[in-house]
């Protein structure tokens, strides 16, 4: 067999595993997630129940057995995210995080394009069974996700490489209430409409933060009871779980206690000392009835 016929054949193998590897499902496995700040031990995450996580970044060691969700930051070097996709084969991460809120990420959709395309490059030499996820786009807004794929599509001609669509979901309108389950619900099935509508009813939608920032006294707002919380943590968690709109969800979050040792945003799941708060306690019972667990 001539030689350059065996060369071709093994890149065509490869590009072939490769485009196998790259069309595997998105997701598997739990649903309910968790953001955590900083680092935590995993017997915290082994209270809540068989929960995934993700961190504002990709460095460091994983905690325990629980799935972690890789995310990439702006300022990421090339050779630093290329070294990490090469050791987490077939991993899912979240390119940005909050493109459109000008308190995070702050991009505009065709600025966002270009570092979905940057991320894209570094994949394709590095993993090519990586599994990209656009930024959390947050409000579920649709108007900056059609803008991506439309600045994308005219900057590069094609459509963007997406495992799944990713949003943020907090009711922090003026004049709304953060504990308005019926908002939390339609944003949720609009952006899925969506999906639809462009031909990606088929992927994944994942939701990689709700919850209730206001409450603790942060962001200019009094301190709240736990109740109405957890009362909005329970209704809109066992709502993802008795519907097919959303495949993962991640509750922000574990534990937002700085140096000070104060609580930045409610809901935490933690209390100060470390035990299952309100919220914690609500969201592991809602893990455990879903699995048939006590």
């Amino acid at each position: 067999m001539a030689r350059w016929f065996v060369r071709l054949l093994v890149v065509a193998m490869v590009l072939l595993a490769a485009r196998q590897a790259a069309s595997q499902p998105a997701w598997s496995g739990a649903a309910e997630g968790v953001v955590v700040l900083g680092r935590v031990s995993a017997d915290r995450l082994d209270a809540l129940g068989p929960v995934w996580y993700y961190q504002y970044g990709f460095a460091g060691d994983d905690i325990g057995d629980h799935r972690r969700i890789m995310l990439i930051r702006p300022h990421t070097r090339t050779d630093e995210l290329s070294s990490a996709m090469g050791q987490r084969r077939d991993a899912v991460w979240l390119v940005g995080n909050e493109p459109n809120d000008p308190n995070q990420d702050a991009m505009s959709p065709c600025a966002y394009a270009r570092f979905y395309r940057w991320a894209e490059d570094v994949a394709s030499r590095s993993d090519w069974g990586a599994r990209l996820v656009p930024a959390g786009i947050a409000d579920a807004d649709i108007a900056y996700a059609e803008a991506f794929l439309a600045c994308y599509r005219r900057l590069y001609g094609r459509e963007p490489r997406v495992a799944a669509w990713n949003i943020h979901n907090y009711i922090l309108d003026e004049g709304a209430s953060q504990y308005d389950v019926r908002t939390f619900q339609e944003r949720i099935v609009a952006f899925r409409d969506w999906m639809d509508d462009i031909g990606h009813g088929g992927l994944p939608l994942l939701l990689t933060e709700y919850g209730v920032l206001y409450g603790s006294g942060c962001c200019d707002h009094p301190a709240e009871p736990p109740e109405p919380g957890v009362a909005f943590l329970a209704a809109t968690t066992r709502w993802l779980q008795q519907t097919d709109h959303v495949q993962a969800w991640a509750w922000f979050c574990l534990d937002s206690r700085g140096g000070s040792g104060a609580s930045q945003f409610n809901g935490d799941l933690l209390s100060p000392e470390g035990a299952l708060s309100p919220f914690g306690q609500a969201y592991q019972r809602t893990i455990a009835e879903r699995y048939g667990r006590e």
